[in-house]
């Protein structure tokens, strides 16, 4: 037999319990497992005084995925790797509490999901949480009920006729702006979520991939690969015009805007990020590049503008923008992946990749220039997107085949 803290099942080649003592535990709920488990864990443990440090439980905490369900591998793993740092008595009942606080702080799992019946690449959310708009490929916009993330379901959808890549919302809400690859803008009505109708399109020339809006709502900054920049007036949803655009040379994949919108941050594949003045739309000018090594294909600020996180194929890239016409790499971290979206905590210590076949990633980037994973979920799809409740508790991710997919104590 093998003895798990949730489970024993027969297993004729394999060791015997791994050095746990057996009893027997009653059906739990997560929450209860939680504590009772590495209590009754901690204390056989230190029977035998291999009591766990604070300090070994935080070294290896950050590598474990999916915690909730692994509190046996968790202390095997310490036992395994120990060294002469044990308690030399069993561990009070403060000292397993807090190595508790710190497994608890950093286990995830997923809440629910919804079959978005199209390839999901892009996600965001209504101002209010109740909403996740999916962009949805051949889809195209998939709005879906999240009040009940754990059960989460379809209130409407619209097809866009291309292929839904990217999607924003207008800060009312009422509008949803979609990068619709061939088709270029579409914005489509969604004050009815139940029946979204279409307003208005605007052919962007190539494969529009992103768009964001400047802050006043008037003017959409779209990327679209091989066109790069495009700059377009939405200040009258019936009539798009064409602001002006910046050919970025190589392929744009994602677009942000600084926040007195004068300034537009293209990451473009190869060429990395591009920094463009777009204080005159019609006329936008360089002002800087950084090369980031890989295939950069996401991009976010953080909330004084002095950084960009780019996701591309090595993982995350941080570049210092303070100096918007020399910007230069700060750090990397690889995240195994091929990170495919990035966004930030609120208080801007921590990075969520969407890390293509490798799911979720957790950084911690309050220290820049060392940059840790604090965690990781296998979404099981392929995660193209990523955005984060209101209260940072919860992550939404555009999964590909698996639609939408909701990961919950991530915070």
């Amino acid at each position: 037999m093998d003895f798990y803290p949730n489970n024993a099942y027969s297993n004729a080649n394999s060791p015997r319990a791994y050095g746990f003592n057996v009893r027997c535990i009653k059906d739990q709920t997560p929450a209860e497992r939680s504590d009772s488990i590495l209590f009754e864990i901690a204390n056989e443990q230190s029977k035998q005084k291999s009591v766990i440090t604070i300090g070994q439980l935080r070294a290896i905490t950050p590598a474990l995925n999916n915690i909730n369900s692994n509190y046996e591998n968790i202390y095997r793993t310490y036992i395994a790797t120990a060294d002469s740092n044990f308690f030399s008595s069993p561990a009070t009942r403060d000292e397993v509490q807090r190595m508790i606080n710190i497994v608890n702080n950093n286990r995830i799992y997923k809440l629910g999901s919804y079959d978005t019946a199209g390839d999901a690449k892009g996600v965001t959310l209504s101002n209010d949480g109740t909403k996740a708009y999916i962009a949805d490929y051949e889809n195209g916009l998939v709005i879906v009920d999240i009040t009940d993330p754990a059960h989460p379901t379809k209130l409407g959808s619209y097809n866009t006729v291309g292929y839904s890549r990217g999607v924003t919302l207008s800060s009312d809400g009422t509008k949803a702006y979609v990068a619709d690859f061939q088709n270029g803008l579409v914005i489509v009505d969604i004050s009815n979520p139940a029946h979204p109708t279409k307003l208005a399109s605007y052919d962007t020339d190539e494969y529009a991939l992103d768009v964001t809006l400047s802050s006043d709502g008037t003017k959409a900054c779209v990327a679209d690969i091989i066109n790069g920049l495009v700059i377009v007036d939405i200040s009258d949803p019936a009539h798009l015009t064409k602001l002006g655009s910046y050919d970025t040379a190589g392929n744009a994949k994602a677009v942000i805007l600084s926040s007195d919108g004068t300034k537009a941050y293209v990451v473009d594949y190869w060429n990395g990020l591009i920094i463009v003045d777009i204080s005159d739309p019609a006329h936008p000018i360089k002002l800087g590049t950084s090369n980031t090594p890989g295939s950069a294909k996401d991009i976010t600020l953080s909330s004084d503008g002095k950084k960009a996180y780019i996701a591309n194929a090595n993982g995350l890239v941080i570049v210092d923008i303070s100096d918007p016409y020399n910007p230069t790499k700060h750090s990397s971290y690889d995240t195994a992946g091929k990170s495919y979206g990035v966004t930030l905590s609120s208080d801007g210590t921590k990075a969520y990749i969407a890390d293509g076949e490798n799911g979720l990633v957790i950084i911690d980037i309050s220290d820049p220039a060392h940059t840790i994973k604090l965690n990781s979920y296998d979404t099981a799809g392929y995660a193209y997107d990523v955005t984060l409740s209101s209260d940072g508790t919860k992550a939404y991710i555009a999964d590909g085949k698996n639609g939408l997919v909701i990961i919950g104590g991530i915070k």
